[in-house]
């Protein structure tokens, strides 16, 4: 069985939640740790790094001291076409 190791950005995406803010701490104790280990070379700078990419690309907001996942807006005419 051939499994290719999943990004670890698409990790990260996962373990956020659209509905409670996180602190680093919980990012961390809620990451699956099986799916850690195929990247050896992550650090917590690496993880302070890609939140601040997630916040520029609008896919996360920072509320203090915790990081809260949201949901990507749609354009008048996709949510037009979704009835049809």
């Amino acid at each position: 069985m051939n499994k290719t190791k999943p990004a670890i950005e698409e990790i990260i995406l996962e373990t956020l939640s659209f509905y409670e803010a996180q602190t680093f701490a919980q990012i961390i104790m809620n990451t699956e740790m099986e799916k850690l280990k195929a990247h050896p070379n992550f650090t917590q700078d690496s993880l302070i790094q890609m939140l601040k990419k997630f916040e520029k690309k609008g896919l996360i907001k920072k509320q203090g001291e915790a990081w809260l996942r949201v949901l990507p807006k749609r354009s008048w005419w996709k949510k037009l076409t979704s009835w049809f």
